[in-house]
């Protein structure tokens, strides 16, 4: 579709003197009235819809950053708790709460650093073996 004001220059200067006017389409001139008629009657207001459009756009894509940033949030903080309750199970940091008897205090810390060992040993197993993967097929 061509620009608005080629239509209009093509009207009302055209470039060869035996150009038909037959030519020219119809829609696209009514268009262009339709949109004279609309700012003509809107007046300042269309711009400043425009500009309203403009805003509107802004705020969407920042609420869409915030609604990303608050899940990612979200999800750190559940990925945090769920690794606090694998190595800080709930059934042996109660040992460690009981104050009074040392030796299910001793108790709790140790049942809790072997589950913390176990599961380190575990994690870097699984890490260099996907190491160790990674660099075959690299």
């Amino acid at each position: 579709m061509r620009s608005l004001l080629q239509m209009l220059a093509d009207c009302l200067w055209p470039r060869h003197p035996s150009v038909n006017l037959q030519r020219l389409d119809l829609n696209d001139c009514l268009r262009f009235l339709i949109v004279v008629a609309i700012v003509g009657f809107n007046g300042p207001e269309v711009f400043l819809a425009a500009d309203m459009v403009a805003l509107l756009d802004i705020l969407g894509v920042a609420l869409f950053m915030t609604a990303f940033a608050v899940g990612y949030r979200m999800l750190g903080i559940t990925i945090l708790s769920s690794i606090k309750k694998i190595l800080f199970p709930a059934e042996w940091t109660v040992f460690i709460k009981m104050r009074r008897q040392p030796s299910l205090v001793a108790y709790g810390i140790m049942r809790i650093g072997i589950n913390v060992l176990l599961i380190s040993a575990v994690c870097l197993g699984v890490f260099i073996n996907t190491a160790e993967i990674v660099k075959k097929m690299g």
